[in-house]
């Protein structure tokens, strides 16, 4: 039997604004395995636990009229976006906003504790984990926007991991939607387990900058060569839509990991399921310390995991 870990996307996010201390420490008492924080940088590079480096949507920024001309629009990962971003400012400047929840419509408990708190470093976090027993599974935003501007965030996870017991091997796990930034990681000693994210769509960054450099004869070669190493399957493809989990108050999120790529030594699982609905892709089987349970079989996918943003999910 394959057992099924409860990881809560980015906290108890049902109940408190994302990525708060709050959200971290209610995911836990609600049966959660693991955390899943999202870290981007700040200018004077400390690694910032926030669900993007766009700050408008999760804090109190835009009601901060000292910071109102840091407002402006530049392009990350192919896109034009305009909003207060983490790398212009220093941790000092980003330690008195207040957090504020993305999705007030969706999430109104959690929007009556707009204000409430701070927003975390990414060691506050890994202090809360510890005194909580979560693990902690940290996904890397936007690394090739962050590192062309002189803000790696590889290096800066191996710095905020050494001399911690995170840095063991498979302590901690990393994940992200650019496959170099994993490589990276690994080859800056943080013997991590590696997920590898893809969306159902396009081209991740990194692999769109190398392609851009490398010109079209050798993207060629590389894609044809990247096809025999194997993907995951695109969400629908892994099992059926059953109605097999019930949030008891939010929703859950299934994001199955895939078989280990011998070659990368990543997981490449399939993301992108995020419905606010008990019916959802499912694959997987077993049960978490909450209680809960899959009926799809894993198949060759591996062990499976689910992503909640309201972590106390039960069977129907």
């Amino acid at each position: 039997m394959h057992t099924t870990r409860v990881i809560a996307h980015r906290g108890a996010s049902g109940w408190a604004p994302e990525h708060t201390e709050r959200a971290i420490r209610l995911a836990a008492q609600l049966g959660a395995d693991a955390v899943e924080p999202d870290l981007v940088a700040s200018r004077d590079g400390v690694l910032v636990v926030r669900h993007d480096n766009e700050l408008g949507e999760t804090t109190d920024i835009a009601d901060r009229p000292e910071f109102a001309d840091r407002r402006r629009t530049q392009s990350i990962d192919g896109h034009e976006l305009t909003g207060w971003f983490v790398e212009d400012f220093a941790w000092s400047e980003l330690a008195t906003l207040r957090t504020r929840e993305r999705l007030p419509q969706l999430r109104p408990t959690s929007a009556r504790r707009d204000g409430a708190e701070p927003i975390l470093r990414f060691t506050e976090l890994l202090a809360i984990a510890e005194e909580t027993g979560l693990d902690v599974v940290a996904e890397l935003k936007h690394p090739s926007h962050l590192a062309a501007i002189g803000l790696p965030l590889d290096a800066m996870l191996a710095d905020a991991l050494a001399r911690t017991r995170w840095i063991a091997p498979g302590a901690l796990t990393v994940e992200s939607f650019e496959e170099s930034a994993l490589h990276q990681v690994r080859a800056l000693g943080v013997d991590a387990r590696l997920v590898y994210l893809m969306e159902a769509d396009g081209t991740a960054p990194d692999l769109r900058l190398a392609d851009d450099a490398a010109g079209p004869a050798a993207r060629a070669t590389w894609s044809s060569g990247r096809a025999r190493q194997g993907w995951a399957p695109s969400p629908g493809r892994c099992g059926p839509r059953t109605p097999s989990w019930s949030p008891r108050i939010g929703s859950a999120s299934t994001r199955p990991h895939g078989a280990t790529g011998s070659a990368s030594g990543c997981c490449w699982p399939s993301s992108g399921w995020r419905r606010s609905s008990s019916t959802t892709p499912i694959c997987g089987g077993g049960s978490s310390r909450s209680g809960a349970a899959t009926s799809a079989s894993t198949g060759a996918l591996g062990r499976p995991r689910v992503w909640a943003r309201s972590p106390r999910i039960e069977p129907i």
